[in-house]
């Protein structure tokens, strides 16, 4: 308790810090001009659709373009974003366009690939059938058989069927995105217009045990 006659100062207020503006005019064309067009059109802050579009053009680069940033010094172009923002603030519809690019090119790789995988696990599937019946007659001492499947298997082994194309995944279980890490050479977009990433990463579907490290 101050004396009486050493009464306290009067606080310093504590002011809130100028922040500069978002520099869409740093951006290149056409990103500089959607993200003034989509700041315009919804009304919201630029910095809204500026740092979406930011992090869905670093995951599409992602482990394909390396920056120098010095002599040695490398890193990757990957960024982890979070916008936050009250409720009603059309977060949603902003993060509908700016992941709008992404999806369509998933989309369109699904609707390519998807005869040819299935023609692929088609083939996996019979020649896993053959395998077994070789293994059979291999048990029973048919030595050709026994080679024979000893050649499948390795053949099999060296050819695995390639999963559906996955470039984007949301509300997804850490495990879930592991496998599709492993599945898709180490590139995900992991994003979500709402904060669910988060109760992920502290451990919703691990009885409350956080798991960071896919992440």
């Amino acid at each position: 308790q101050p004396k009486a006659d050493d009464p306290w100062e009067d606080p310093i207020e504590i002011e809130r810090p100028l922040v500069p503006p978002f520099p869409v005019h740093a951006l290149p064309e056409p990103l500089g001009a959607w993200v003034a067009a989509v700041t315009e059109c919804y009304q919201v802050p630029a910095e809204l659709p500026g740092l979406l579009a930011l992090a869905v053009c670093g995951g599409a680069v992602a482990r394909r373009v390396e920056i120098e940033a010095g002599a040695g010094w490398y890193e990757p172009l990957n960024l982890y974003v979070a916008v936050l923002l009250d409720p009603a603030s059309r977060k949603s519809g902003v993060f509908k366009l700016a992941t709008h690019p992404i999806k369509s090119i998933e989309r369109e790789l699904g609707e390519s690939m998807g005869p040819v995988i299935a023609r692929m696990r088609s083939d996996r599937r019979m020649r896993e059938a053959s395998l077994k019946e070789m293994e059979r007659k291999g048990a029973k001492g048919d030595a050709d058989a026994a080679d024979g499947a000893r050649e499948l298997s390795e053949l099999l082994d060296c050819e695995p069927v390639p999963s559906e194309p996955k470039l984007i995944v949301d509300d997804a279980t850490a495990e879930a995105v592991e496998i599709a890490l492993a599945n898709h050479g180490g590139r995900m977009i992991v994003a979500g217009c709402e904060g669910g990433l988060f109760d992920v990463m502290a451990g919703r579907y691990s009885s409350g045990v956080g798991n960071l490290d896919c992440f």
